[in-house]
């Protein structure tokens, strides 16, 4: 028990041939605290959608080595990061816990509430998030209980069994470089990675694949999460072509469009919208043609159809406000496909001019 205690806590006064079995056991002992929230993670992931089977969806996660190896290598990466950076074990693992069980916590209580995860564009969202919280009611459910005993158990393992660890300021600047270094590479070569992302994806008797919300979570928070980073810094399209396209803008002389052929285009969203005098029960009825009339002058008057899109009526993450000339945008979602809302948009609309989508409209008028 004396040997075992040197080895774990290292007193001052101890022999040097107890240093390198310590400094083992506190690179054994971080290294568990990172898979340990890793897992935790994995498990909040499986557990969010209530669409899926937890547990085939965990059996996924562990059939796969690829996909909980890039599940468990951040929160690794970043307790060791943060060990060289802090120079103390339970203040790495407190400081990596806080974020990445927020990111696994937050992901699962969106899911719960809106339907859609977590990505990380909805970070310039934090204000906004802040005020629609006081709006719900969470409920704490037994897996978010578990999870959060055993984060609060690493805690407690971190403070009685890893003290501080290396204190020479040149062992930790080394460390903290090289765990950076490899972080950058990592992440570059495998959360940016398309190919090996869609590889990793399960077939469609676990999820539907056109379901943004069940393909993030069959690929796990951490993982999706990151590989949404990407998404921050819009890329330009394959073969193109800065200076021909400069110098397909510089073909056009700069000058006002003259105010009678101006056009304004108005894009307005309603959703779940439904024309009800499309039924014919309800068609016949006096006061539902009234409420619908002003409706259908503007029809008449305008460019207008239908758009049938895959899309949920209560997905909040569809598209259906992007817009660009000559292009309908859809997005896709869990379910079957039906006629709610979209966007589609004309690149010539003539003042007065409208066109209709089921639940979602863009609206050209001068």
């Amino acid at each position: 028990m004396k040997h075992l205690y040197r080895v774990v806590r290292l007193p001052r006064g101890s022999a040097p041939q107890y240093r390198p079995w310590h400094q083992g056991w506190l690179a054994v002992g971080l290294t568990a605290l990172g898979i340990l929230l890793g897992v935790l993670t994995l498990s909040l992931s499986a557990g969010s959608y209530g669409e899926l089977d937890p547990a085939a969806l965990a059996e996924f996660y562990w059939d796969t080595p690829m996909l909980w190896y890039l599940n468990l290598l951040p929160a690794v990466l970043l307790i060791w990061l943060l060990y060289f950076l802090s120079g103390r074990c339970w203040l790495a693992y407190l400081l990596t816990a806080l974020p990445l069980l927020g990111i696994g916590l937050v992901n699962y209580f969106k899911i719960q509430l809106r339907g859609d995860p977590l990505l990380a564009g909805d970070l310039a969202l934090v204000s906004e998030a802040g005020d629609m919280a006081g709006k719900y009611a969470l409920e704490l459910s037994p897996l978010v209980e578990h999870t959060l005993l055993w984060a609060a158990a690493g805690l407690v393992l971190a403070l009685l069994l890893l003290p501080r660890g290396v204190r020479r300021w040149k062992v930790r600047l080394f460390g903290l470089i090289s765990t950076g270094a490899v972080a950058a590479v990592a992440y570059s070569s495998l959360y940016c990675n398309a190919d090996l992302y869609d590889q990793t994806q399960p077939g469609e008797e676990l999820v539907n694949p056109w379901s943004d919300t069940e393909v993030y979570v069959s690929h796990g928070t951490l993982y999706s999460f990151l590989y949404s980073v990407q998404d921050l810094f819009p890329a330009p399209p394959e073969r193109y072509d800065a200076q021909q396209a400069q110098a397909i803008l510089d073909a056009y002389e700069e000058a006002d469009i003259p105010r009678e052929e101006q056009v304004s285009v108005v894009g307005i969203m309603l959703e779940a919208f439904c024309d009800l005098t499309d039924f014919p029960v309800l068609g016949e009825q006096e006061g539902v043609q009234a409420v619908y009339e002003p409706w259908h002058q503007l029809e008449e008057e305008s460019v207008s159809g239908n758009l049938l899109t895959n899309i949920f009526a209560g997905a909040p993450w569809t598209p259906s406000g992007a817009s660009s000339p000559g292009t309908a945008s859809t997005g896709s979602s869990a379910g079957r496909p039906t006629p709610m809302c979209g966007t589609l948009t004309a690149k010539g609309i003539r003042p007065g001019a409208a066109t209709r989508a089921s639940g979602g409209f863009t609206t050209g008028r001068t």
